[in-house]
């Protein structure tokens, strides 16, 4: 019996509109009603992840920032791995070099150095409106703080150019993936999806075969694995769908509902 449901929130629980369909949060629902504890496991925010938690009702903590920072619905911190202030300061500095836009987020806002196309995309496709200090640098020296989670914004199609410099760079100092197909996200070494969710795990004393974990991008692949029923959605990319055990119907069309359908509602033989 699955006790546990993670869910990854863009890509797959939401569909392409940004919005849960119905017959997914009824899906969700009964699953509560069954029992289940159900967890967002995002990319994005704290501030961002609670509102689609708040439209499920859901009670459980909340894992943010790829699992850098876990929260409970009180906003009471449960844990939170933030990235290395020296490596912090080394990545502001390589981004200036390479004339690229980085976002950088410190205690649920971000900030940036200046508003331009990059982050204009961000804030049209989030709904984030950044701050913007001029100087990371400064900012940062000044705080003696280190931000939650730094994340690079590329051109389209420029994956393949950027990430192996980012991980040449960077890859013996924080934990990098990718996210949106133009997303390099960087977070302390320890800090992945699966690292929180082992930490919700040992919360609430749930075996790894009573978990649930559905998602469609690359930093999806590790809680993928590590759950007992790792389920990916028809629009992961390759990589994804080769370590799931089950591909469930894509965000456009209710895959979580689906899951949860055949899974723990057992309406579909399981």
């Amino acid at each position: 019996m699955y006790k546990l449901l993670v869910l990854d929130v863009d890509g797959t629980l939401l569909n392409d509109e940004g919005r849960i369909s119905p017959r997914n949060k009824e899906a969700i629902r009964k699953a509560q009603d069954r029992g289940v504890k159900v967890v967002l496991a995002s990319g994005r925010m704290f501030f961002i992840t609670k509102k689609y938690a708040d439209q499920l009702n859901l009670e459980t903590p909340l894992i943010t920032y790829n699992g850098a920072l876990i929260k409970d619905k009180e906003d009471r911190i449960i844990s939170h791995t933030p990235v290395p202030l020296g490596v912090t300061f080394q990545v502001i500095s390589f981004t200036r070099e390479k004339k690229l836009h980085l976002n950088t987020y410190f205690e649920d806002t971000l900030y940036i150095e200046e508003e331009n196309r990059f982050s204009r995309y961000y804030q049209n496709r989030y709904g984030v409106t950044p701050c913007v200090v001029l100087d990371l640098l400064k900012f940062y020296k000044e705080k003696k703080k280190s931000p939650t989670k730094l994340l690079v914004i590329i051109e389209p199609g420029e994956m393949e150019k950027w990430f192996p410099l980012f991980q040449e760079k960077f890859s013996d100092k924080l934990y990098l993936t990718q996210s949106e197909g133009r997303h390099i996200e960087l977070l302390h070494p320890q800090v992945s999806k699966v690292f929180a969710l082992k930490k919700i795990v040992d919360l609430y004393r749930i075996k790894r075969e009573e978990i649930i974990a559905i998602g469609d991008g690359v930093n999806d692949i590790e809680m993928i694995k590590y759950a007992g029923l790792g389920v990916a959605m028809e629009n992961s990319s390759s990589l994804v769908k080769e370590v799931a055990e089950y591909i469930a119907p894509s965000n456009t069309k209710d895959g979580v509902a689906e899951t949860i359908e055949r899974f723990i509602l057992n309406k579909s033989g399981k």
